[in-house]
């Protein structure tokens, strides 16, 4: 899978898990996929959000956050679990994608429509306002080629 479609399908799972409605808590909520609904974002504007590639386990100099290199993510979800994830690169277009999320205890599973063998799960803690969105079977091109990585999102509710 491209490291774009990663950072894509990650970013829109991240913005979803935002949106629970709840006290400050590291433990998922049960409310299902309606705790998500609304527009999530990351970006090096927003403060305290992340999308970081960890790969130090392969090489100590395997660790990047995307939105300081100038990545921007926004995800919309509805109350019907559809979403649409609109993903800017650094000096890129903005990439749209869209798809179901489902939810199912502390994770969220994001499908791409016609890719669903590109679902990525990701197991969430929230902190409101912030919401952090951890997947452990991506790929990163560090500048060597795709390795292995963990990829962490943090997110922040921006609209209901």
């Amino acid at each position: 899978m491209k490291s774009s479609k990663l950072i894509v399908l990650f970013l829109v799972f991240a913005m979803m898990l935002i949106g629970i409605h709840c006290k400050s808590t590291s433990e998922p909520t049960d409310d299902g996929l309606s705790t998500f609904v609304g527009t999530w974002a990351a970006n090096s504007d927003i403060e305290g959000t992340l999308m970081e590639y960890d790969a130090t386990d392969v090489n100590p100099a395997f660790k990047v956050d995307v939105l300081l290199l100038g990545a921007s993510v926004q995800v919309t979800l509805e109350s019907d679990g559809d979403y649409i994830l609109t993903l800017t690169e650094p000096g890129g277009e903005p990439e749209i994608e869209q798809g179901t999320a489902t939810v199912d205890g502390n994770q969220i599973t994001m499908i791409p429509d016609g890719a669903p063998e590109e679902a990525i799960i990701f197991t969430y803690t929230l902190n409101e306002p912030f919401l952090t969105l951890v997947a452990d079977d991506v790929t990163f091109d560090f500048g060597a080629g795709d390795v292995p990585a963990t990829l962490t999102i943090t997110m922040k509710r921006v609209t209901d």
